[in-house]
């Protein structure tokens, strides 16, 4: 998913400076894909794909039509057929980001193990940029490094499909290590939709152009390498994020979370420090991930209709704001030739999301 979600971001300066694409239409096509995966989050919370086995099914295509996706980029340079390509992997995206925590979830207890499911999205986003960086150096197109790297995710799938977690073994290791242990503060279902979607236009912005407010420093490679820290930081994240959790509870680590995440965002606006911008790439790295970790394991034991399935509406809602984060963005930069507005925008989106998340805190 790593590779399949970030690759895009880790190829944009490149596909830009090829003259592929415009920086409107490229972040137009992010806008695709963020589409699919709205979509595709409303598709899968429908208790018709939570039937035995219809889920597992699900996320095996996800897996594969990943890879499969990934290479049909490589084939083509044509605006519509590449937006359609970004779209359906969208939906893919979707697919293994609800099935596949739903799956680690409801058979693992180990914190560990549910922390290395997310941190897998990390070491997609820092593979991924290092091999962009290593293609530069060898003067490989973009066509080139979408081929390579669907190679390289194909091999990933494979593993993930031969050690398929099943009941039989998970359950054994449901004993080991109990859940986050229940504080008496919950939040309502409705705040924690809100929320989410806010954190998704929050996040998405600096995750999509981060490469791109790199290029201040001068040099593109830089760029690159500075997005291998935001890989490096998700990695780490979902392991601290849990530990704080299990110390002071899921929702006051969601306050602290997002506070902190709006923060690190607000320091790319500074984009001509590279130190501000290495502790921006680690920071948004280090929290972006631990926010759907925590709002998905909130969204496991809060409280809502019988009706909605909470994981597939936080989703959907994460998804719309992935959306309006890079159309926004797209008409900043044409309007003012630079994305400044939009940076602080998502660190105050962030700031507001920080802010539901402690008013609407319930004791019981």
């Amino acid at each position: 998913m790593g590779f399949g979600r970030f690759l895009y971001t880790a190829l944009f300066p490149l596909m830009l400076s090829e003259g592929i694409y415009n920086f409107q239409q490229l972040s137009y096509m992010a806008s695709f894909n963020y589409i699919g995966y709205l979509l595709g989050a409303l598709l899968f919370s429908l208790s018709f794909f939570h039937k035995k086995d219809y889920g597992n099914l699900v996320l095996r295509y996800s897996l594969l039509s990943t890879c499969l996706f990934l290479f049909l980029m490589s084939l083509d340079t044509n605006y519509i057929i590449d937006s359609i390509i970004r779209f359906l992997a969208g939906v893919s995206s979707a697919g293994a980001i609800i099935f596949g925590s739903s799956l680690i979830m409801r058979l693992f207890s180990n914190r560990l193990i549910v922390s290395a499911f997310f941190s897998g999205v990390g070491l997609g986003i820092f593979l991924g940029s290092e091999i962009v960086n290593i293609g530069l150096l060898f003067d490989f197109t973009s066509s080139e490094l979408w081929f390579y790297a669907s190679l390289i995710s194909l091999g990933l799938a494979i593993i993930a499909l031969l050690f398929y977690p099943h009941n039989k073994i998970a359950l054994a290791n449901r004993a080991e290590v109990s859940n986050i242990p229940k504080r008496n503060i919950t939040i309502s279902w409705l705040s924690l939709v809100i929320l989410y979607g806010l954190s998704g236009f929050g996040y998405i912005i600096t995750t999509t152009y981060f490469p791109i407010l790199a290029q201040g420093l001068g040099d593109i490679t830089i760029g690159q390498h500075l997005w291998a820290f935001v890989g490096v930081g998700a990695m780490l994240s979902c392991y601290c994020w849990m530990y704080v959790a299990e110390k002071i509870g899921e929702i006051n680590a969601l306050n602290i979370n997002l506070l902190s995440q709006s923060i690190f965002v607000a320091l790319s606006y500074f984009d001509s420090s590279y130190f501000l911008l290495l502790v921006s790439a680690l920071g948004v790295g280090i929290t972006f991930m631990g926010t759907t970790l925590l709002v998905v394991a909130l969204a496991k034991r809060t409280a809502s209709p019988k009706s909605i399935n909470l994981i597939g509406l936080v989703t959907f809602a994460y998804g719309i704001g992935q959306i309006l984060g890079p159309i926004l963005t797209s008409y900043v930069q044409v309007a003012t030739d630079s994305i400044s507005f939009a940076i602080l925008a998502a660190s105050f989106a962030l700031l507001v999301a920080a802010v539901i998340a402690t008013l609407s805190k319930k004791h019981y």
